[in-house]
């Protein structure tokens, strides 16, 4: 039996919540064994106080502002700019630690080291974690857990491959003895290469997993080995550039080795399925990588050229230039890192309507922070690099270099936040044309600036390529805008057609 109980809106006090009252029991009910169903009650509620009557009030002791603050800490991308603040911090104490402790002319070579590192960090990005951060979002479960592990493995034979690609310039520097300053270094860049690459793809698959706290638990394990070994050695008085590599790469060993326990119940890798998953993979990864290989070339190769003409005391500068922007930089990686997937997912449920305000609350984020940035490095750039790095960075452009940096991380963050706004909307081969002209501005400029003004000429030139590249990017993506339309049915997990393969026979 059930009995419709009517609560008059009339009847109760503004400040009281309506709620369901249990209906009197029964004579002898008590004595019947299963229980008799409960009756529906109806309730009515002011249509201006139903979001009240759904969402329970916080505690009354929290102040409305730490509860504000509470919720902002709990947000994704909060977690993910933290993260970046742990890496980039790190990189910026290792950076001070061997200008202070080595020459200007070993941090240049530390800068060489991390540039090869680096390209082959991001390789192994475009192919493997970048399209992870795509697909992941429309899979669950075991299938999930699958791609995860299908994507562990091709990570695992990209390291492979690197590993020898490293061992082969080895050889090759001893065996013309080139570059004889890099043939001490090489064997302990290829034993810590594995772990770095290893250490770097897992806390991207945390991110795509919806996991900051486990890139962040990566991220601290790894940092706090490394910058103890470090301790270590500078108390000994052994700190030296590849003492330093095989300390970073036992503090990413440790780290990879927990993740992978940590969550053994989040990957599992299946023979057949690898195959099916890297090819699903390469169809998006290739374009992501020649569009990364041509727009994203030059700052790998600046270091080089700038050695190359000068001489390796010119790229310790540049790259103590290049840390002491860092902080600026931590908020684009950091962030990115954060708003791939939630691009990715605002498309997927509601087009380009969806993802049309996130892009643009982005940018307007980045051009204000990042500006503050710039004003800060055009006032007191020279007196900072002084005062962190001490005399031996001392240099009359070493002002002027800072603010040209800060510069280009500002217009380049503009590029990266249109560019990913297209990698979500699966039109990564667009970005490419804005990526070769960035390539071909930077090129050209650095071939007439670099051996005149040496360091200066390289920010330069990464300047006028980032405001080349960034401009065509996001034209691109305001005419792809124009020209898409909101799907009419919401479909949770679309799966874009070119990118729909037969699934392989169980």
């Amino acid at each position: 039996m059930a009995v419709d109980l009517v609560e008059q809106p009339a009847l109760r006090e503004p400040s009281q919540r309506t709620v369901p009252r249990p209906l009197p029991r029964l004579p002898g009910s008590e004595r019947a064994t299963p229980p008799e169903p409960v009756a529906s009650v109806i309730v009515s509620v002011d249509p201006a106080e139903a979001p009240r009557a759904i969402q329970p009030a916080p505690p009354a002791s929290v102040p409305r502002w730490l509860a504000r603050g509470l919720a902002l800490a709990r947000h994704p991308g909060v977690w993910s700019i933290a993260d970046q603040a742990l890496v980039s911090g790190t990189s910026f104490v290792t950076g001070i630690a061997i200008a202070r402790c080595c020459s200007r002319a070993e941090l240049g070579l530390f800068a060489l080291a991390v540039s090869l590192v680096a390209l082959a960090r991001a390789i192994q990005e475009q192919l493997v974690t970048a399209p992870y951060m795509v697909f992941a979002g429309r899979m669950h479960g075991s299938r999930l857990a699958t791609y995860t592990g299908s994507c562990l493995a091709h990570q695992l034979q990209l390291t492979l491959a690197f590993v020898g690609l490293f061992g082969f310039a080895w050889l090759g520097t001893w065996w013309t003895n080139g570059w004889s300053e890099l043939q001490t270094l090489f064997p302990a860049l290829v034993l810590a290469l594995p772990c770095l690459l290893c250490r770097e793809h897992v806390r991207q698959t945390s991110f795509g997993l919806l996991r900051p706290g486990a890139a962040i638990a990566v991220d601290f394990v790894a940092t706090t080995t490394q910058l103890g070994l470090m301790l270590l050695l500078w108390r000994f008085e052994q700190l030296t550039i590849p003492h330093l590599f095989l300390a970073m790469g036992a503090g990413c060993a440790i780290a990879t080795a927990g993740w992978l326990l940590a969550l053994s119940n989040q990957w599992t890798i299946q023979n057949k399925r690898i195959r099916y998953d890297f090819l699903r993979n390469w169809r998006l990864g290739r374009w992501a990588l020649a569009c990364h290989l041509v727009g994203q070339l030059s700052p790998y190769l600046m270091p080089w050229v700038l050695a190359g003409s000068h001489d390796i005391s010119a790229a310790g500068l540049l790259a103590a230039c290049t840390t002491l922007v860092g902080p600026a930089n931590l908020l684009v990686t950091g962030y990115a890192n954060h708003l791939t997937p939630k691009a990715a997912r605002a498309f997927a449920q509601g087009g380009a309507a969806a993802l049309k305000p996130i892009v643009l609350g982005t940018m307007q984020l980045f051009s204000v922070i990042l500006g503050l940035f710039c004003l800060v490095a055009w006032i007191a750039g020279g007196s900072l690099i002084e005062l962190v790095y001490g005399a031996s960075f001392s240099d009359a452009t070493a002002g002027s270099l800072l603010t040209l940096l800060a510069l280009a991380i500002l217009v380049n963050s503009l590029g990266t936040i249109a560019g990913n706004a297209l990698w979500a909307m699966e039109r990564a081969s667009a970005n490419l044309r804005a990526d070769i002209a960035t390539l071909a501005v930077t090129l050209v400029s650095a071939a007439v600036l670099v051996p005149a003004w040496g360091a200066l000429g390289c920010a330069t030139a990464s300047l006028v390529g980032a405001a080349a590249g960034a401009g065509l990017r996001i034209w691109i993506l305001v005419d792809v805008f124009t020209h898409s339309a909101a799907p009419t049915t919401a479909t949770p997990h679309p799966v874009s057609p070119g990118l729909v393969h037969p699934e392989p026979q169980r």
